[in-house]
C-alpha cells in the first residue's frame, strides 16, 4: 500500500515552497509506479485498505488553480485505479502567502470540482481538521 502526497500541479509552487523545480514530472512518475506495483485498491471484510494507492491532496489557500491541477491529473490517470484523500487541514505558519487558513468557500470548491470530474474513491475531511490542536509542537 503506498499513501504519497500530491502537492503541486504548478513547478513553480513547488520551487517557491518545496525547492524543487521538478516536482510534477517527478511525482507523477512515481506515483503512476507504485500504482503499477500494487494495481488497484483491494479491501478486506471489514472494508479496510488492504492494497493500492491512496493519494493525499492539501488545499492550500488562495490556491485552488494548484488544486485543480492536481485533481484533474488524478482524474486522467488514477481515477477508478486508486483513491484520493482532499484535505483540507492546512493551518498558517507565519509564511506571508499563508496568512490565513483555508476557508469553508474553497474547501468546498474543490470539493465540487473534484465531484464534477467523477472522483468517487476516496475520502474528504471535515473543516474541524484545520485547527492549530493538531499541529504538533514543533521545536528547533
Amino acid at each position: 500500500m503506498w499513501l504519497p502526497d500530491f502537492k503541486y500541479s504548478d513547478n513553480v509552487l513547488a520551487a517557491r515552497y518545496s525547492n524543487v523545480s521538478d516536482y510534477i514530472e517527478c511525482t507523477a512518475a512515481a506515483i503512476l509506479e507504485m500504482l503499477r506495483l500494487v494495481g488497484n485498491p483491494k479491501f478486506d471484510d471489514d472494508g479496510l485498505l488492504t492494497r493500492g494507492v491512496l493519494v493525499r491532496h492539501l488545499v492550500l489557500p488562495n490556491q485552488l488553480e494548484n488544486t485543480y491541477g492536481v485533481l484533474d491529473w488524478f482524474a486522467d490517470n488514477l481515477r477508478g485505479k486508486g483513491l484520493l484523500s482532499l484535505m483540507c487541514q492546512f493551518t498558517p505558519n507565519g509564511c506571508p502567502d499563508f496568512s490565513h487558513a483555508l476557508t469553508a468557500n474553497e474547501y468546498r470548491r474543490a470539493v465540487d470540482y473534484m465531484h464534477l470530474l467523477g472522483i468517487r474513491d476516496g475520502f474528504v475531511q471535515e473543516m474541524d481538521a484545520a485547527r492549530e490542536g493538531f499541529v504538533p509542537p514543533w521545536t528547533v
